[in-house]
């Protein structure tokens, strides 16, 4: 059984690209360790922590899985980069299917 999670897109929900999709097929090693590395980065942001040598890498390490997106064609620049996304199911009858299936359990 192929346990990849299928059908999904990545949302832009600030930045320079706001309101864009990227439609993935499934979801990549590369893209899950973006998305890891932005959600840290994120949190890290907020508590204004970044300027210490060990969020310093943190920065370079988003920078270059970024870069790798860019190589593979999912992201098409930086500005890409600079967005904040969200990963969401492409598929609204799924999600809809799964909520009701969750609400049944309840």
């Amino acid at each position: 059984m192929d346990m990849r999670i299928r059908h999904i897109k990545l949302v832009a929900v600030e930045g320079d690209c706001k309101g864009e999709e990227i439609k993935l097929d499934h979801l990549t090693p590369e893209v899950a360790n973006y998305l890891r590395l932005a959600f840290e980065w994120n949190l890290e942001s907020r508590t204004g922590m970044l300027d210490k040598p060990l969020n310093q890498k943190l920065v370079a390490d988003l920078r270059d899985a970024g870069n790798v997106l860019i190589d593979l064609g999912i992201f098409r620049s930086k500005y890409d980069k600079r967005t904040e996304w969200i990963l969401t199911d492409d598929d609204e009858a799924a999600v809809a299917a799964a909520e009701q299936e969750f609400d049944d359990k309840q």
